[in-house]
C-alpha cells in the first residue's frame, strides 16, 4: 500500500513536469508566432488607412469635395506631418529651361516600432511602393501631380490604441501645360528614396545618392498640376 502511495505521488509529480514543460514550449514558441501575426494585422490595418487617406486627399485636391474628415486608427503607432519631402521640377525644351520649382512638399508618416511608411505626394510609400503617385507616362504624354500638405500636426496612440481625426481641406491648384517635346527632371528629397527610384525607374531614367532620387522622363506633352492641401489633426 505504502509502494502504491509513492507511486501515485511519482505519477501526479511527472504529470505536473510535463505540463510545466508543455505550457514552457507554447509560450516559448508560441507567443512569438502570436506577436507577429499580430503585427502584421496591424500593418494592414495602417496601410489600408493610408491608402484610404491618400484617395481622400486626391479627392479633396482636385476639389471633388472641399473638405475630408477621416478617422485613423493609430493602432499604438504615432501619425504626423513630417517635413522631410523636398522636390525639385526642372522642364526643359528645345529653347532652354521653361519652368523651374522647388518646394517642401511635406508628407503624413506613420511610425511604429519596426515600421514607418508615408502618405508623400499622393502616393504611399514604405519599403515598397504601397501606392502610385500620380506620375503617369503614356505615349509620350507625361502627366505630373505635386501634392503639397499645408500644417503640421501629430498623434500618438500608447499601448496598441488611440484614434485621431484628419481634417483634409482643398487650398489651391496651379496647372502647367506644355505642348512642346521636351524632357522633366524631378530631384526629390525622402527617407523612401529606394521605393521611389522602383516606381520612377519605369518610366524615366533614374539615379539614387542617400536619400535623393533624380528621374528624368523625355515627353511630348506634359501636363504638370500642382495640388495644395491644408491639414489639421484634432
Amino acid at each position: 500500500m505504502r509502494d502504491d502511495g509513492v507511486s501515485d505521488v511519482l505519477d501526479a509529480i511527472l504529470i505536473i513536469a510535463m505540463m510545466v514543460i508543455t505550457i514552457s514550449v507554447l509560450l516559448l514558441y508560441g507567443m512569438p508566432v502570436i506577436d507577429t501575426h499580430q503585427k502584421v494585422i496591424r500593418e494592414r490595418n495602417v496601410v489600408s488607412q493610408l491608402v484610404y487617406l491618400s484617395e481622400q486627399l486626391s479627392k479633396v485636391s482636385a476639389d471633388v469635395f472641399p473638405v475630408s474628415n477621416t478617422k485613423f486608427a493609430l493602432s499604438g503607432g504615432s501619425l504626423h506631418v513630417a517635413n522631410e519631402t523636398h522636390v525639385t521640377v526642372t522642364v526643359r525644351n528645345s529653347t532652354g529651361v521653361v519652368l523651374q520649382m522647388s518646394d517642401d512638399l511635406k508628407s503624413i508618416e506613420y511610425t511604429s516600432s519596426g515600421f514607418s511608411m508615408a502618405i508623400e505626394n499622393g502616393g504611399v510609400f514604405g519599403k515598397t511602393v504601397i501606392s502610385h503617385p500620380r506620375i503617369y507616362l503614356e505615349n509620350g504624354n507625361l502627366t505630373v501631380a505635386l501634392f503639397k500638405i499645408v500644417g503640421s500636426g501629430s498623434a500618438g496612440g500608447g499601448l496598441g490604441g488611440g484614434i485621431t481625426r484628419i481634417i483634409l481641406k482643398f487650398n489651391s491648384t496651379e496647372t502647367f501645360v506644355f505642348n512642346e517635346s521636351g524632357n522633366l527632371t524631378m530631384e526629390i528629397r525622402t527617407k523612401y528614396a529606394d521605393a521611389w527610384s522602383r516606381y520612377l525607374s519605369k518610366i524615366g531614367n533614374v539615379s539614387v545618392e542617400n536619400e535623393e532620387v533624380e528621374v528624368t522622363i523625355p515627353f511630348s506633352r506634359l501636363v504638370l498640376t500642382k495640388y495644395v492641401v491644408d491639414v489639421r489633426f484634432v
